[in-house]
């Protein structure tokens, strides 16, 4: 790998990572606590799936299957969640935002855009132009793959 190339690659990961948790660290600071950065994630992927397995959040969010029934049962136990049992197989049960989750998820992804808004707010117009056409770029890239 190039240098430029293993460079881009590390810096997008390092704005994957190190930047998602930091705005989530952010929103959980102004949401005072309610919900953890590891169930607005889980918010975060229903709301863009609209249901999902628990076995599919599981593979999404990297993590073990007790980690990801704990976040499940505190976000049903607060009635953020539901689940629904599959017609044709009974043993399958997916997971869905109710409006109490749906609202939730409104609410944390208005205060994202605000806290990027202001982080992002220097960036020249020219500059901003680049980083989407780059983001869009990356985007079909892994929507081909």
């Amino acid at each position: 790998m190039n240098q430029k190339l293993q460079r881009a690659t590390e810096l997008f990961s390092d704005v994957m990572v190190y930047g998602k948790n930091k705005v989530y660290e952010h929103i959980n600071y102004e949401i005072q606590g309610e919900f953890s950065i590891e169930q607005m994630k889980v918010l975060e992927l229903l709301h863009t799936h609209h249901s999902l397995t628990s076995k599919e959040l599981q593979s999404m969010l990297g993590i073990h299957k007790s980690a990801i029934s704990n976040r499940l049962k505190k976000l049903s136990d607060r009635g953020d969640i539901v689940f629904i049992q599959e017609d044709k197989d009974q043993r399958v049960k997916h997971v869905k935002l109710t409006d109490q989750g749906t609202e939730a998820y409104v609410v944390i992804s208005a205060q994202v855009d605000e806290y990027l808004s202001h982080l992002l707010g220097d960036i020249k117009d020219e500059e901003l132009d680049q980083l989407i056409a780059t983001f869009e770029k990356v985007k079909d890239i892994f929507q081909k793959n």
